[in-house]
C-alpha cells in the first residue's frame, strides 16, 4: 500500500470522508520530514486527528507530525527503507513492475518513416517518445512489441527511383542520392526505387535506430501485403460487406459511412492500389496477429 493510500484510508477512519485522490508532496526543507499533505486543511479537519490513525502506522513511518494550520508531515522509518532495498536488490529491474496490464497484447508502431532517405531530427520525436511509452507499459505488465511500417512499395519508392535515374521525374535529392547512384546504376525506375529503398532501411534508417538504442520486434514490409494478397483479401472482405462502388472507373470506399468527410479511393482507374488500401489491410494483418490495443505516433 502506498503512502497516499494509506492516507486516504487514515482520512477514512478519522472522518468519514471516502477520498479516491489527494495530493501528497516533497516539503522544501528536509527537517519537514520525506513528505508532506495539506488534505486536513482542505477537508477542514484537525490534522491531530489524522496524524494519530497514521502514527500507528510503525512499520511505514518513523515520525508524524502536524505543522501549521492542516499539514501533516511524514518521515519513513528506516526498518521499512531496509526492507525495500531488499526487495530491490532481490527483485533487480523487476523492481517497481505493475500487473495491471495482465499480459494484454499491445503494438505500438512509431517512426515508420518512408525509406527514401535518411531520418531527420523530426523522427527522432516519435523514435523517443514510442520508445519511452513501450517501456512504460511493459512495466505496467502489457506484453507489447515495437514495430516500424517499411512503406517499400508505390509511389514513393519510383520517384526514388527516378531521383536516382536523374530524370525528369526526380523528386529527392542530397549526398545521400549520389553515393546511391554508384551503388544502383541502372534500370527501371520501380525496381530501382525498390533496391535503393532496400539500402537506404539497412545502411542509413537501421543504424541511426541503433545509435537511438530502439529495438524494434517487427520491420513490417508494405509489400508483403501484397505478396501475401491481404489487400485482395481486404477488398474482399469490404465487397462482402458492402462498403466498395465504382465511380470513373476507379474503386471507391465508402468510408464516409463510417463517419469519414468523404469516400476515399482504393483502386484508382489504372488499376493502381492507393496507399489507402494497403493501410487497411495492415490494420487488418495486426488485428490478425491478436494485438487488442494499437498505438501509432504520426508525423506532422
Amino acid at each position: 500500500m502506498t503512502i497516499r493510500q494509506e492516507i486516504i484510508k487514515a482520512i477514512k477512519q478519522a472522518s468519514g470522508a471516502a477520498l479516491t485522490e489527494i495530493s501528497v508532496d516533497y516539503p522544501e526543507k528536509r527537517e519537514h520530514g520525506d513528505y508532506s499533505t495539506n488534505i486536513a486543511l482542505r477537508l477542514k479537519k484537525d490534522p491531530q486527528a489524522l496524524s494519530l490513525k497514521l502514527k500507528a502506522k510503525r512499520n511505514l513511518f518513523e515520525k508524524v507530525e502536524t505543522a501549521g494550520p492542516g499539514f501533516i508531515n511524514f518521515f519513513i522509518s528506516s526498518e521499512y527503507l531496509q526492507k525495500k532495498l531488499g526487495e530491490i536488490l532481490e527483485n533487480k529491474e523487476g523492481f517497481g513492475g505493475l500487473s495491471i496490464g495482465r499480459g494484454k497484447k499491445v503494438n505500438v508502431e512509431f517512426i515508420s518513416a518512408n525509406p527514401t532517405g535518411p531520418l531527420t531530427l523530426g523522427n527522432g520525436r516519435g523514435g523517443f517518445c514510442g520508445d519511452v511509452l513501450t517501456n512504460v507499459l511493459q512495466r505496467a505488465g502489457f506484453k507489447v512489441e515495437r514495430e516500424y511500417y517499411v512503406n517499400d512499395v508505390g509511389e514513393q519508392v519510383k520517384k526514388l527511383g527516378h531521383s536516382l535515374l536523374g530524370d525528369s521525374e526526380a523528386v529527392y535529392k542530397g549526398e545521400y542520392i549520389a553515393q546511391l547512384r554508384k551503388k544502383i546504376k541502372k534500370g527501371k525506375a520501380e525496381a530501382v526505387g525498390e533496391k535503393a529503398a532496400q539500402l537506404i532501411l539497412k545502411e542509413m534508417i537501421q543504424p541511426t535506430v541503433r545509435r537511438m538504442k530502439i529495438k524494434f520486434d517487427n520491420w513490417f514490409s508494405e509489400k508483403a501485403l501484397y505478396r501475401n494478397k491481404e489487400t485482395k483479401k481486404t477488398l474482399t472482405l469490404l465487397r462482402k460487406k458492402g462498403l466498395l462502388y465504382e465511380k470513373e472507373s476507379a474503386l471507391w470506399f465508402k468510408s464516409s459511412k463510417l463517419g469519414d468527410d468523404k469516400d476515399r479511393v482504393l483502386v484508382k482507374a489504372d488499376g493502381q492500389p492507393t496507399y489507402f488500401l494497403s493501410d487497411i489491410a495492415y490494420l487488418g494483418n495486426k488485428i490478425s496477429r491478436g494485438y487488442e490495443v494499437l498505438f501509432f505516433f504520426l508525423g506532422s
